[in-house]
């Protein structure tokens, strides 16, 4: 699965641009020492503009952990948005 973003502090991925529908799975994995954890949400537009929250990944644990899901969509563009990070945190995507 290729990482969408990257980081220890909230920010945005670059959009994906998607030709058709597809099933597309999303997977949030936070690492570092003593307790981590991260929050993120997955968001889909029409016009690259105005972005509206498709999914929320949200992952707690000690030195590891990691949430995900699977979804069909039809939005043409998507990206991933961490809200909050302790330790370092990863978005991946599979279509």
């Amino acid at each position: 699965m290729p990482a969408i973003i990257t980081g220890s502090a909230p920010a945005t991925s670059q959009a994906l641009t998607l030709n058709q529908s597809l099933k597309m799975s999303f997977q949030l994995t936070v690492s570092g020492s003593g307790s981590v954890s991260a929050s993120a949400v997955i968001e889909g537009s029409h016009d690259g503009q105005g972005w509206i929250n498709v999914a929320t990944l949200s992952a707690a644990g000690t030195a590891y952990a990691t949430d995900g899901g699977t979804f069909e969509t039809f939005w043409p563009q998507l990206r991933a948005r961490l809200v909050t990070v302790t330790g370092s945190a990863t978005v991946f995507y599979g279509a």
